[in-house]
């Protein structure tokens, strides 16, 4: 199912939120992999017509750990927020 994958680095300030939008692409299915670098940061996935900012009442990452997740085509916006004390960069690799 998975034969490329592209990389991405969202760099979020304290208190602030970053997004990747995965929209373009190539694909109808994605495995993300995730390593947030920082304890207290928060994930939301949503499709990519969303507006919906994460925050500190979503989806905590566990620090320094890869997280995997399988997304269709209607999944294709990750917002994160930074509740870590310093600036956060989010390592994302997409596998399509």
């Amino acid at each position: 199912m998975f034969g490329n994958f592209i990389t991405y680095e969202v760099t979020i300030n304290n208190l602030g939120h970053g997004e990747l939008d995965l929209e373009s692409v190539i694909g109808s299915e994605y495995s993300v992999r995730i390593n947030p670098g920082a304890a207290n940061v928060r994930l939301l996935i949503t499709p990519s017509t969303s507006s919906v900012v994460a925050d500190a009442s979503d989806y905590l990452l566990a620090d320094k750990e890869d997280h995997e997740f399988e997304l269709g085509r209607g999944l294709s916006r990750l917002s994160f927020y930074n509740g870590s004390g310093g600036q956060v960069k989010v390592s994302i690799a997409v596998l399509f």
